[in-house]
């Protein structure tokens, strides 16, 4: 992504000038998981696999950075004031790279008003009749098959099922009975249907901050790429 190839540029020039060789951990490629995880387990071929762990979770993890020293790992956090007799930005060359790249002309919390809205619209899709009746329908699904659970949400929300560390042959055998049910019932069409009306609903109610998000946003994207400009000349 554009915007943290601007930041992990200006974090390593920011670096340099304190002597470091500094090389950021490479950008990771999303996996596709997070969105289907949203309804729960949704495939019947990973929950007979995984149960109701995600595989993405359950992959050996490489974040293909190398140890830092300690010193180094000062800097690039701020947690000196000052090394080798010079300045340390507040907040360390990191903090001094976001703030260049991810600033921009309207003082507004991307992030906090994106979550706030997510949230809201995924509160209100659960208490939705038209939700309730499939998770109604669901849930005597499941009691059919063994399992007493009045929503998938409920489901996910049982700490007992992930005690293990990893998935048993009830938690798989669980998993493929909640696929089948949602699948019978057509859980995730209607759930998602509902919670995507609610989200567009929040999206002309809030016009006005989206938009100044969108201009920050173009904005951020012009300076990470002027910034890769630079260092390719």
């Amino acid at each position: 992504m554009v915007l943290q190839q601007g930041v992990d540029t200006l974090a390593t020039d920011c670096m340099a000038r304190y002597g470091f060789q500094y090389k950021p951990a490479p950008a990771r490629t999303p996996s596709g998981q997070s969105r289907s995880r949203l309804y729960g387990v949704t495939e019947e071929r990973e929950a007979r696999s995984y149960g109701y762990r995600n595989p993405e979770q359950s992959r050996p993890k490489n974040s293909g950075k190398q140890a830092s020293a300690p010193d180094e790992n000062a800097v690039l956090l701020g947690e000196v004031k000052t090394y080798a007799g010079k300045e340390v930005p507040a907040g360390g060359c990191a903090a001094e790279a976001s703030k260049k790249i991810l600033s921009g002309p309207n003082k507004i919390d991307s992030k906090r008003l994106a979550d706030d809205l997510i949230i809201s619209s995924s509160a209100k899709a659960v208490e939705d009749s038209r939700v309730r009746s499939v998770f109604t329908k669901w849930s005597a699904c499941m009691k059919e098959k063994g399992y007493s659970y009045a929503t998938p949400v409920a489901v996910l929300e049982d700490g007992a099922i992930f005690e293990s560390p990893t998935a048993g042959s009830r938690e798989i055998n669980m998993a493929v009975a909640d696929v089948q049910c949602k699948k019978k019932h057509n859980v995730v069409g209607v759930w998602s249907s509902v919670e995507m009306a609610y989200q567009n609903v929040a999206i002309e109610q809030n016009a006005e901050e989206l938009s100044e998000i969108k201009e920050n946003l173009h904005h951020q994207i012009s300076t990470a790429n002027s910034v890769m400009a630079g260092r390719t000349r």
